[in-house]
């Protein structure tokens, strides 16, 4: 036999062994990642280059320890950025890791040059689907996402705990994040920035959210140099009302934004857990507000007025549970004359609150007995399919009659700039916008357009009043006098 042969034939042989028995001991492995906050908060708060710098190595070191690994699982890598510390790093697995595994990992991703977040905390994670991998599709289970974690801890909290998390998560996660993007807005929006800097500087502590924003020429400005799908302006009002316990008033502009916000904006990102975390928190005040009537109905008025009043300690702006609270107290002193004294005064509490709050006691005159029906519409709207855009319309026309001027301005200005031109037929909305700023004296606004303004203004004014008039509510009230 040829020797050269024989040498050949077994070197190959060898060769292809060991190609057979490296690829017998590697394990497929297929990568992927998770980021499980907004990723405009990364962008936030995160230094771009380190932190695709950081993830690629990180990426790079978990698939080299799993390219050695047996069997078939998920490796799950958590990774929380930190202010002012270096990153916290969780290992979880699917089925649970060996120890060995683990043991590696924390080795090597120790060794990785650790960046820190500048304004807010933010998670992502990285798993690597071994082999088969573990139960599931291969993304990280609900039950180990730290927002999902967050909230389900939330959800057990009681009342006043869940108003005091929900505030202090606005105040550190959200909050920086508007201050972020409000800040670095292009040096023409100076509207944009002149918000901002309120945020920056925490004067929402210290000024009524009214005055930073319906009363602030500023906060108009802002709104306009949007784009029209980023409602980051009326959203900061929003998280304000919130944080200063306004959570009708807040409520009602969160109702709406996601209407008119374009996927990926901002507001869009955040409102899945604004909404969840303050349905959770409704739901519960409403519960107990509920527990008073309860109270209230079985004639225990003394009993009903000490519950409302440890609920009002926490929530004074809560427009149903001040009227809850005057009910019980007119019921108890069982004098009818005095009681409506004291609504006419208790009122302004009451609507103060949610100034489209629905009920009253009683009107007393054709203009009170036509806003008692209107607030009563405003309760009754988007029930029905198909009729959206006349229903916002409507909304806006409500808030105008009832003089609630920063609501009804910011819904006109919705529909001027989302529904389409021709959608409301004799009806110009940027008439109606601008008469409203009027009537909150941001006079400058309208000088930018085109108009003789005192003219249609008072159209406007005559128009509201002649639609009061002829109502029959209004007529039956001066049929009566």
């Amino acid at each position: 036999m040829n020797t050269y042969f024989t040498l050949y034939r077994t070197f190959t042989s060898w060769l292809v062994f060991l190609v057979l028995s490296a690829s017998a001991i590697r394990a497929q492995v297929d990568m992927k990642i998770q980021l499980l906050d907004p990723e405009l908060a990364a962008t936030a708060t995160l230094d771009q280059d380190r932190f695709i710098a950081y993830v690629s190595e990180a990426n790079d070191a978990i698939e080299s320890v799993l390219n050695k690994a047996k069997g078939n699982f998920d490796a799950i890598v958590l990774f929380t950025f930190r202010l002012g510390k270096a990153p916290r790093i969780e290992l979880k697995g699917n089925p649970e890791l060996p120890e060995k595994i683990k043991k590696e990992l924390r080795s090597r991703l120790k060794k990785l040059n650790p960046i820190e977040a500048s304004s807010v905390d933010y998670t992502m994670g990285i798993v690597g689907r071994v082999n088969a991998g573990g139960e599931g599709d291969g993304i990280i289970p609900a039950r180990m996402v730290p927002r999902l974690q967050r909230l389900e801890a939330y959800a057990k909290l009681d009342l006043p705990a869940k108003k005091e998390a929900l505030q202090l998560w606005l105040e550190q996660w959200v909050l920086p994040l508007l201050t972020h993007y409000e800040r670095k807005a292009n040096p023409e929006f100076a509207g944009v920035l002149a918000m901002g800097k309120v945020l920056e500087e925490g004067k929402y502590r210290e000024r009524p959210v009214e005055a930073l924003t319906r009363d602030n020429h500023d906060y108009w400005r802002a709104m306009m140099e949007m784009e029209p799908g980023n409602q980051l302006i009326p959203f900061t009002k929003a998280v304000l009302h919130l944080i200063q316990g306004q959570f009708d008033r807040g409520k009602r502009y969160l109702e709406l934004i996601p209407l008119f916000s374009e996927e990926g904006s901002l507001p869009d990102a955040l409102m899945d857990e604004l909404g969840t975390r303050l349905d959770l928190l409704m739901k519960d005040l409403n519960a107990a507000i509920r527990d008073g009537i309860k109270l209230h109905d079985a004639g225990k008025y003394d009993e009903a007025i000490a519950h409302y009043n440890k609920l009002l300690k926490d929530f004074p702006g809560s427009a149903w549970l001040n009227y809850e609270w005057y009910f019980s107290t007119a019921a108890k002193e069982g004098d009818l004359e005095r009681s409506m004294e004291e609504w006419n005064r208790f009122k302004k509490v009451v609507y103060a609150c949610d100034p489209l709050y629905a009920m009253g006691v009683k009107a007393q005159s054709g203009k009170e007995g036509y806003r008692l029906f209107r607030r009563q519409e405003a309760q009754a709207l988007f029930e029905e399919k198909g009729k959206l855009k006349q229903d916002l319309l409507t909304y806006g026309d409500i808030a105008l009659d009832l003089e609630d001027y920063a609501f009804a301005a910011q819904m006109y200005w919705w529909l001027l700039t989302h529904v389409e031109e021709g959608a409301y037929p004799g009806r110009d909305l940027l008439h109606y916008y601008l008469y409203c700023l009027e009537q909150m004296e941001h006079r400058g606004i309208r000088s930018n357009f085109k108009g003789d303004w005192p003219e249609i203004f008072k159209l406007i004014a005559g128009e509201r009043q002649t639609i009061m008039e002829e109502s029959p509510v209004y007529q039956a009230f001066e049929r009566d006098e």
